[in-house]
């Protein structure tokens, strides 16, 4: 019922404990605790008995420093004058000397030696190519041919040597590729990305106009798949209405 409470629970006296039961029964007999702000009921007679129901149920909140008038002793560093502070001397591990590099040419391994030579493997298409470059007279072979034999057009020589004229190497490597599948346009383009990755690995120092022409970047462009019923990938057959 509304009348039965655990009194264990709460450390109260025999005095208290009488009190907190009349009070409660008066309440009851006149229709419940009521509301607040219902005149009519005796809300306020649990006001007296208030601090006794819930003590004990909430611990009191821990005490705390008082740093209202906390002053820092004199020997503290934060007392200490700018002008009297030591100065900081970092560990010598953040003096080494960093190099400061461009943001389009970060440090990376070059081949320094002369003779070396370097390959670069480049796609278009279905055409792949392999491309090595060594120090020479600017000689240019593909698949044992000379340029001019193999590309008959000269859009498809313009842009096997493209890279070249980007980094103004005509006439510095000997180039020789070897290309497989696609036609003369896949080929030639595929050589001209094998060669741009070979003049990059050579020298890192021709990122940049690489880098500025697009000749670093794969084009992924196929040609698109035929669809059923129609005769090409977008075409329609002829369509009547009647």
């Amino acid at each position: 019922s509304d009348l039965e409470f655990d009194m264990s629970k709460k450390q109260t006296s025999g005095f208290l404990h009488g009190m907190l039961k009349t009070n409660l029964e008066k309440m009851y007999k006149r229709g419940g605790f009521g509301h607040r702000h219902d005149k009519s009921k005796p809300y306020k007679l649990l006001q007296p008995i208030k601090k006794i129901i819930f003590q004990g149920v909430k611990p009191p909140p821990p005490e705390r420093p008082d740093i209202r008038n906390w002053m820092p002793e004199p020997e503290d560093e934060v007392m200490a004058h700018p002008s009297e502070r030591q100065p900081y001397h970092p560990p010598e591990l953040y003096q080494i000397d960093i190099p400061q590099h461009n943001y389009y040419s970060p440090p990376r391994p070059q081949m320094k030696e002369q003779s070396a030579r370097a390959i670069g493997k480049g796609s278009r298409k279905s055409a792949r190519a392999v491309v090595t470059i060594i120090p020479g007279s600017g000689q240019f072979l593909v698949n044992q041919k000379p340029l001019v034999e193999y590309f008959a057009t000269h859009m498809t020589r313009d842009r096997a040597i493209r890279p070249l004229t980007a980094t103004a190497t005509h006439g510095i490597f000997d180039v020789s590729a070897r290309t497989t599948g696609g036609g003369f346009t896949g080929q030639a383009e595929a050589i001209m990305m094998g060669l741009s990755r070979a003049l990059e690995k050579y020298d890192f120092g021709h990122h940049l106009a690489l880098k500025n022409a697009n000749l670093l970047t794969r084009d992924e462009r196929i040609v698109e798949r035929k669809k059923t019923g129609q005769p090409k990938a977008r075409k329609k057959f002829q369509w009547s209405k009647r």
